[in-house]
């Protein structure tokens, strides 16, 4: 490793820093207030963000029975396209809302927000763990009923619950963190 000044490792120290700067910058950045300024706002977000989830996993499971190669495939694909689009900017716009709740290092963070990131992200913990029990239970019924005689799970079936798994793991924490954070309180030297 190069430890010199200039070298490989202050490289990458102000390479970091300068990442962690863009990230504060971004979330700090009033882009689009009207989208998250209020409670109910920022519960519509996430009402959102769930429900494009969702639908990104149903164009996956529909795109397992379209014909291969024909023009609903396509039209399938740029849906998905579009769907991962939208979720892109809703998980920007919530981490925006929640001022980089769950987004931010640490060391970013002040103790109130740390104790929100904490709360938030154990609730996401147990909503993640039903989920998986209720997957799990729901595997079992299904091999129960087809007597498990080797029955595989098609691909788009896998590919649509890995999907699905990984934008629950990944969004949730912003999305209960977008739900519970309340609104801020009305500056009443504003008036003056």
């Amino acid at each position: 490793m190069n430890d010199r000044p200039g070298g490989g490792a202050g490289r990458g120290r102000r390479l970091s820093e300068w990442w962690r700067a863009q990230r504060m910058e971004a979330v700090n950045t009033d882009l689009a207030p009207g989208w998250y300024r209020t409670r109910a706002r920022r519960r519509a977000l996430a009402a959102a963000s769930v429900a494009l989830t969702l639908a990104g996993a149903a164009v996956i499971l529909v795109l397992e029975f379209a014909d291969a190669g024909g023009p609903a495939v396509w039209a399938l694909l740029a849906a998905l396209v579009t769907v991962v689009l939208l979720q892109c900017a809703t998980f920007s716009l919530l981490n925006i809302g929640t001022r980089g709740l769950t987004g931010l290092p640490e060391r970013s963070l002040d103790e109130r927000q740390l104790a929100e990131r904490n709360r938030a992200g154990s609730l996401a913990h147990r909503i993640s763990t039903v989920l998986l029990f209720g997957a799990f239970l729901g595997l079992c019924a299904g091999l129960a009923v087809s007597g498990g005689n080797g029955t595989a799970v098609p691909p788009g079936t896998a590919i649509a619950a890995m999907y699905l798994l990984a934008m629950v793991h990944m969004q949730l924490p912003a999305v209960v963190a977008a739900w519970r954070l309340p609104d801020a309180p009305v500056d009443e030297d504003a008036d003056d």
